[in-house]
């Protein structure tokens, strides 16, 4: 390479860090690897296939910054597309709604005297650190056993053109689309890490791919079946709005779950969404463990924004993310726990800012993929209508309660952080927003080590408030003058 070229390559990079924020002096580092790697002029790109090595940006788990690493693309066929085995890239791509219609964008490396490529523009930055992020995700999944779910080549649009307010497009976004069943990335235009170099954003947006086929593909396909179509807040039924939302909600949490456990980065989306920072962490304080959006809390709100239109469909929009980070507090809570068994608050401290090891995550992570399974099937019962009035608030808690009585899931201070989720559950008397009742406070919780297992339960038993609740109901019962009811039916028949 030329001293022009190399300069123009060196300049281009610090424009590109600059432009993308990915943390650390990248600029320099690549101007250093520059500065003693000799580099080669452009080779034929349609040549190169097989295993390819790349310098992208990748995250240090241990400063939660970017650096410029050397990361391997497994299984290319066609690296002037950076398409392969694991990933297909479709550039602004079009047609209709559930395909994706366009060319593939064109990648240009220059590859230098180790036979590392190294990208010459944010566009193939982005296809090289998305392709391996994937990779990765992917050969995830089929260590969890989910390689069922997997499609080959994961398709992911590029520049996508999403229209927004005022005629104009929307940007900085990602999100994943269940019906082309596709990865798609929004341009970028804010000063935070790109979303699309964000490890943690490609890992949440690949978990939605296994929720919407492990759960809200299933949930939709029986709507439809049944002939009411994708639940809205317009729903006949306030108990069908409700358990969407919190599905919608837990589908965010358990996400935010999964970009952690690939990072290890609690706080990887403050690095692309700055502003939310704070309400998106994952690390807990003490005084919000165990507090989360309990059954009246969202049936409030929903009510509420039942009520507002297209103001109400937006809030619910939000809404949907202070249901799900409790959620996924929790589980990374709980892998954060796993190897601690003490309560002192100063080591919990400490086990808290620590990297969590690679078998934790790994146990919580199948917990929640068994949990998507026991998640699919009471969805389709309650949104059915087999239990029209029961609601799915609370229900990560309560399965890892019962998955614990069938093996060691919990150590003594996993137990009893469950137990403050489970009683934050327990609601007293009174009324919600549609009107209806509310459950009494009325169960008492406590840990105890199974003989069974060795592990630890949670035990609960009737408190003496529910006690004397449910004796006042009998009598109030009792005291009632018995009806007729076929008479009764009969009158309210007779009624024109």
């Amino acid at each position: 390479m030329s001293i022009v070229g190399r300069r123009l390559t060196t300049k281009l990079y610090q424009a590109s860090a600059q432009k993308l924020c990915v943390l650390g002096a990248l600029a320099a580092i690549l101007t250093g690897l520059l500065a003693f790697s000799g580099c080669q002029p452009k080779s034929s790109l349609e040549t190169v296939s097989g295993d390819v090595q790349v310098l992208i940006p990748k995250p240090d788990s241990s400063t939660k910054k970017y650096h410029l690493d050397i990361a391997t693309l497994k299984g290319i066929k066609s690296l002037k597309e950076v398409r392969g085995e694991y990933v297909q890239f479709i550039y602004s791509p079009g047609g209709a709604e559930g395909t994706l219609v366009g060319g593939a964008p064109r990648a240009r490396f220059s590859r230098n005297e180790k036979g590392v490529f190294l990208p010459l523009d944010l566009i193939t930055t982005q296809m090289s650190a998305i392709y391996y992020h994937l990779q990765n995700l992917m050969d995830l999944n089929d260590l969890l056993g989910l390689n069922s779910l997997t499609r080959k080549p994961f398709q992911v649009g590029l520049e996508v053109k999403k229209p927004g307010l005022n005629n104009s497009f929307e940007r900085n976004n990602a999100f994943y689309d269940g019906l082309s069943d596709s990865m798609l990335f929004l341009p970028n235009s804010t000063q935070d890490l790109a979303l699309y170099l964000n490890a943690g954003v490609i890992a949440h947006e690949f978990f939605h791919s296994i929720f919407f086929k492990k759960v809200l593909g299933a949930v939709i396909q029986s709507s439809v079946k049944n002939g009411s179509g994708p639940r809205t807040m317009n729903d006949d039924h306030p108990a069908n709005v409700f358990n969407l939302v919190w599905l919608r909600g837990v589908n965010e949490g358990l996400a935010d779950f999964w970009g952690w456990a690939y990072t290890d980065d609690p706080d990887f989306m403050g690095l692309s969404l700055s502003q939310e920072i704070e309400s998106r962490t994952l690390n807990v304080r003490s005084d919000e463990i165990g507090v989360h959006q309990r059954q009246i809390d969202i049936r409030n709100q929903v009510g509420w924004a039942a009520r507002q239109g297209q103001r109400g469909e937006r809030y619910i929009s939000d809404f949907i993310y202070t249901i799900g980070t409790p959620h996924a507090r929790f589980l990374k809570l709980m892998a954060s726990l796993e190897e601690v068994g003490s309560s002192d608050e100063e080591q919990l401290k400490k086990v808290a800012r620590s990297p969590v090891p690679a078998a934790a995550k790994q146990k919580w992570l199948e917990i929640v993929v068994s949990f998507l399974d026991d998640l699919a099937r009471e969805s389709l019962a309650k949104l059915e209508k087999e239990k029209p009035n029961e609601f799915l608030a609370g229900r990560l808690f309560q399965f890892v309660a019962q998955r614990a009585e069938l093996s060691p899931v919990l150590n003594q201070k996993q137990c009893e952080y469950l137990i403050k989720y489970l009683e934050y559950d327990q609601t007293p008397i009174g009324t919600d927003d549609f009107g209806g009742a509310v459950a009494v406070a009325g169960r008492e919780f406590t840990c105890q080590k199974s003989d069974e297992h060795g592990g630890f339960i949670v035990t609960s038993k009737m408190s003496e408030r529910l006690q004397n609740h449910e004796a006042h109901r009998s009598k109030e019962n009792l005291d009632k003058p018995v009806v007729d009811e076929s008479k009764a039916i009969e009158g309210v028949r007779g009624v024109k």
